[in-house]
């Protein structure tokens, strides 16, 4: 674990001593934990921040939560291949894309942007498809 700005690590909580923080004004303080490989995908990690200070008026205090969930590994990955590995003029080539979510949840308005050659001299085009990925599609 580390933390920027001089925070102190204390249990599994860090503490920092701000100081003042003028009116209008704020400030941003960072903690970087490395997850441990043992954990489950699908945990639920909540992360709690409790600030307090002294104005004329009393003590004032907020609290902010956040929470991640646990991947397994990145939900998408696409995969390109081309055949054959030369082509001459006036051949065809055959591009496959495959794309995957190996993520645990089913993702939708994804967008697949292919560019492909022009059938003709210089540039290229883009090919762009909408649909949802169950778990594994395979394009031709």
């Amino acid at each position: 674990m580390s933390a920027t700005g001089g925070g102190t690590l204390v249990g599994n909580e860090v503490h920092w001593s701000l100081g003042t923080l003028p009116g209008n004004q704020s400030g941003r303080q960072q903690v970087i934990v490395r997850l441990g490989q043992d954990l489950a995908a699908g945990a639920i990690l909540q992360t709690d921040a409790n600030i307090t200070g002294v104005t004329l008026f009393g003590a004032e205090s907020a609290r902010a939560v956040a929470t991640t969930r646990v991947q397994a590994s990145e939900a998408l990955q696409v995969a390109v291949e081309v055949t054959p590995d030369s082509v001459r003029r006036g051949e065809s080539i055959n591009s496959g894309v495959t794309v995957t979510n190996h993520g645990d949840s089913e993702l939708s308005g994804v967008v697949l942007q292919v560019r492909v050659p022009e059938d003709g001299p210089g540039g290229a085009e883009y090919l762009t498809s909408r649909w949802y990925v169950p778990r594994r599609i395979h394009c031709v």
